[in-house]
């Protein structure tokens, strides 16, 4: 008697290689995450700003508000997994569908999973990677541990400092993410 595969666990299988392989599927998640990452960039730099130009409130600032400033670990985290998720999504629209599964296994490997200067060139944004290389590294920092944990696996991995909240990081986060975007498909 021939083993039957039982057809939940083939549709899922399925469905796990044919739609997780899809880019369209990687920017529609990509979206989400830059959508995130916006609220909380308005939220954290309405009192970041207003804590730079009035220092008796910075001094002063109530509870509610150094909550907002704590988004900003958060921000990172999402912005870098926007980045991410987003460049996956180029790559693979810039990969045959026939030999998707095989890039989608180079680009999980620990070296390249969360890299995000070695995603970007690979989705075609070369010359970004070395003019926001400072930025890429310590958003990819943030996706590896930096936005998730206190400390790392390594006295080694901790970054020798953490670039501060400013409008001008999250307008390059919201421009790579909008070439990404409309690069993927």
């Amino acid at each position: 008697m021939s083993a039957q595969r039982d057809p939940i666990k083939q549709w899922k299988e399925d469905f796990f290689l044919e739609g997780g392989l899809h880019p369209h599927l990687w920017k529609l998640k990509g979206r989400s995450l830059r959508h995130a990452a916006k609220v909380l960039a308005d939220r954290f730099l309405r009192v970041f700003e207003r804590a730079e130009a009035d220092p008796a409130y910075a001094h002063e600032m109530p509870p509610e508000d150094a909550k907002e400033l704590q988004l900003y670990s958060v921000w990172w985290l999402l912005a870098g997994l926007t980045l991410e998720v987003l460049a996956k999504g180029v790559i693979l629209a810039k990969t045959p569908s026939s030999k998707r599964s095989a890039k989608m296994n180079e680009i999980w490997k620990p070296r390249t999973g969360h890299n995000l200067e070695w995603l970007l060139a690979e989705a075609g944004l070369a010359d970004e990677v070395q003019q926001q290389r400072g930025t890429l590294r310590a958003l990819s920092e943030s996706v590896r541990w930096a936005g998730k944990y206190v400390l790392p696996k390594c006295k080694d991995t901790v970054m020798d400092s953490p670039l501060p909240p400013s409008r001008d990081t999250v307008e390059i986060v919201e421009e790579l993410a909008e070439r990404l975007e409309k690069a993927c498909c």
